[in-house]
């Protein structure tokens, strides 16, 4: 197997051992999803990106240990951090390519700043599953956003979200 460094960086700090921790791998090329899996059980963080040299751009995939994400904030913003500071990348803005679409991270000073991709989320017929989980018999909006595969669920005021008793 190819040799791939990995680092490991809080995001939202320049204090060590706090914030958020992620794991940037450096892939040679494209190992597979089952080995990046391994990887990332190994890793044992929320998530551990993996980088893939594209000329100037790259290609950026987020695991956690059970599953490959359509987007990871704070791993993004480390993989730039790392590409930046440590690995002499020379340009003022990366542009990664994700199962989110196109990012782009710029350098910030001493630190970095992305614009995120809109996360709209859209309308749904309501999962019963999940009402009855959240033991809720009302809500004012049921949605849903591909981008980061959560449901939403609006209820009608304040009262009503203390009230949420959910059956874990």
């Amino acid at each position: 197997m190819p040799q791939a460094p990995f680092y490991q960086l809080d995001a939202f700090t320049a204090e060590p051992f706090k914030g958020n921790p992620a794991t940037v791998c450096l892939m040679p090329c494209n190992l597979g999803d089952e080995v990046y899996l391994s990887i990332a059980g190994e890793m044992n963080l929320s998530e551990t990106a993996f980088l893939e040299e594209q000329g100037m751009d790259y290609r950026l995939r987020w695991f956690t240990p059970k599953r490959e994400v359509p987007l990871c904030g704070h791993a993004t913003l480390a993989a730039a951090y790392l590409l930046f500071t440590r690995l002499g990348y020379v340009g003022d803005t990366v542009t990664f390519h994700t199962l989110a679409g196109k990012l782009c991270v710029y350098r910030a000073g001493e630190g970095v700043t992305m614009d995120f991709p809109r996360n709209d989320p859209y309308p749904v017929k309501p999962i019963m599953g999940v009402l009855d989980g959240l033991g809720l018999s009302s809500f004012k909006d049921f949605q849903y956003s591909n981008t980061n595969q959560k449901i939403v669920v609006e209820l009608r005021d304040e009262g009503e979200v203390r009230d949420v008793s959910p059956d874990f």
